[in-house]
């Protein structure tokens, strides 16, 4: 439970320290490159620019490097490094490491006191004389021999023991000296930095990020354009001589995003204007309204159209349209074995209502089916 707790303790503070000791590093290179600006009469203001972000990157890229790594670091006023996760990192380990090597010692050396105080030695008892007894300086010397033997026993066991406690401090501190390198290495000093870093991934950097991305696009594209070229070819072969195209002709992917952007273009800016005159028309003029006078009944008008708007004329060109339409959708041949989005190309490039053209498919499914029953 002590280790845990131990632990628990000593990792925020060793990684707290790791990334202040970087964030140090960060300062003292911009102080370095900013006395030497100085030294050549052409230094800047130490000023952060609070308006570079994510978005807007490439705003400071005309500005010297250590204003633009200034621009990206929250510092103090004296804008200088600071060492107070330092201090208590570094006092913690050593309050751990030391503390437990002496608690560790003196238990060691009150093990030692006990088992000295517990042998024969420490007694002396009173025997019988016995004409076998050897002298009495005999005895003293054999005594003096076994108490010197199990002192330097003691004396070595406490020795080693004491040798490990301290090998056992020194892991300890390079145990805490790993946690406080992950974070001088795996720490964010910048703003937005952990935000880029989830951004780019497992990328070096923002050109890195846009090279792949721009091969990823530009694959997309090409086999984009082969799905197309090859339904072109299908199209090709299923038109009428009439109303075949060459295959140059066509429109490529290339060119229906470039459509895509140019109509999304024209959209923006056509309601910006819209935006624009709404703005710019003047108020209309708040009126009372007057009280109405009566007003005597009128006779009823006869209405009559003119000979050249008459409703035969009207109907003839929207019939027209759609017998001209009908006529194009049957030109366009056998639809069954094409799915929903080949369909929505072909209405796409023929200027066809979808729904027509899918309903022609379903028609020629139901006409299939006919048939296959009276053959059968």
């Amino acid at each position: 439970m002590i280790s845990v707790l131990i632990g628990v303790v000593l990792v925020p503070a060793t990684h707290l320290m790791g990334a202040e000791l970087h964030k140090n590093s960060l300062l003292k290179k911009i102080r370095y490159w900013y006395d030497d600006a100085r030294h050549a009469n052409n230094a800047r203001g130490l000023t952060s620019n609070t308006g570079i972000s994510l978005e807007n990157t490439r705003d400071d890229d005309q500005d010297p490097q250590y204003i633009q790594m200034f621009n990206r670091i929250n510092t103090n006023v004296h804008s200088r490094p600071q060492y107070w996760a330092t201090a208590i990192a570094l006092a913690l380990i050593l309050f751990f490491a030391v503390g437990a090597y002496f608690v560790r010692a003196a238990t060691i050396d009150s093990m030692d006191t006990q088992a000295v105080n517990g042998t024969p030695f420490s007694q002396t008892t009173e025997t019988s004389s016995s004409p076998f007894d050897l002298p009495a300086d005999a005895v003293a010397d054999n005594a003096k021999a076994d108490s010197q033997a199990t002192e330097e026993i003691g004396n070595n066991r406490v020795f080693a023991s004491k040798l490990t406690f301290i090998i056992l401090s020194v892991i300890f501190v390079g145990v805490q000296l790993i946690g406080i390198l992950i974070g001088l290495y795996r720490s964010f000093a910048g703003i937005d930095s952990k935000k880029a870093a989830k951004y780019a991934g497992n990328f070096s950097g923002s050109e890195e990020f846009s090279a792949w991305h721009s091969m990823k696009r530009e694959r997309v594209e090409r086999d984009a354009q082969e799905k197309l070229s090859s339904l072109q070819n299908r199209l090709m072969m299923k038109r009428t001589s009439s109303q075949s195209q060459q295959l140059n002709e066509l429109p490529t992917f290339t060119d229906y995003v470039s459509g895509k952007r140019v109509e999304k273009s024209r959209s923006e800016q056509e309601f910006n204007e819209h935006l624009k005159n709404t703005a710019s028309a003047p108020v209309a003029q708040v009126i009372t309204p007057q009280p109405q006078q009566p007003v005597a009944p009128r006779a009823a008008l006869h209405v009559v159209l003119p000979e050249e708007e008459t409703p035969a004329d009207i109907v003839a060109p929207v019939q027209a349209a759609k017998d001209d339409e009908k006529e194009r959708i049957i030109a366009l041949g056998d639809l069954v074995g094409l799915d929903e989005e080949d369909l929505a190309l072909i209405a796409d490039d023929q200027g066809l209502p979808l729904e027509a053209v899918l309903k022609r498919q379903r028609v020629q499914q139901l006409l299939n089916k006919t048939r296959a029953k009276g053959e059968a």
